[in-house]
């Protein structure tokens, strides 16, 4: 995340994983391998999180939902960024009001594209790749790495993923 205000190494993986975005494998993984994590997340959780099964999917259904309390309530949040997975599908007017209040268009992609743009978060300064259709309210959205989002700019060379608009229709719609 680009944020101004760094958000917290620990509570960043963790948001990671309850939003989607890190794989229950290489969580379990990250557990056993960080320091100082019982320290962060308390005795009890920190209990829960190193002897959850993460191949079961219940268990790891539970686990995300304890630890998405625990980020929520040690994370200090002035927009949506931190919860929103990539690949994040918005389909509604209230929705989209309500994740793009905090985001600047940067950089419209334009042309035979015109459907994809740049955005930044004014919020927490994550870049987002988002490929939306107003008039459907369909939006789709990845987060930028700075180098992707610096190729942009500087060399007007955009990732392809959303280059189809045909993504922008719901699955089964």
């Amino acid at each position: 995340m680009n944020q101004t205000e760094r958000i917290d190494p620990y509570l960043e993986t963790i948001w990671a994983f309850v939003r989607g975005d890190m794989e229950p494998a290489a969580f379990e993984k990250w557990v056993y391998a960080v320091s100082g994590l019982e320290a962060q997340l308390g005795d009890q959780l920190y209990l829960d999180v190193i002897s959850a099964d993460y191949s079961n999917l219940r268990a790891v259904g539970d686990i995300k939902a304890s630890l998405e309390v625990h980020a929520e309530e040690n994370t200090t949040r002035r927009c949506a960024c931190i919860t929103l997975r990539d690949g994040y599908r918005i389909s509604t007017v209230v929705e989209a009001e309500a994740v793009f209040e905090s985001f600047e268009n940067r950089i419209q992609r334009g042309g035979s594209f015109w459907w994809i743009s740049a955005r930044q978060c004014v919020a927490c300064r994550q870049d987002w790749l988002v490929a939306g259709d107003p008039q459907e309210y369909e939006f789709l959205m990845r987060r930028l790495s700075p180098k992707e989002r610096e190729t942009i700019t500087t060399d007007h060379c955009w990732p392809d993923e959303f280059n189809d608009f045909k993504i922008l229709r719901p699955p089964n719609g």
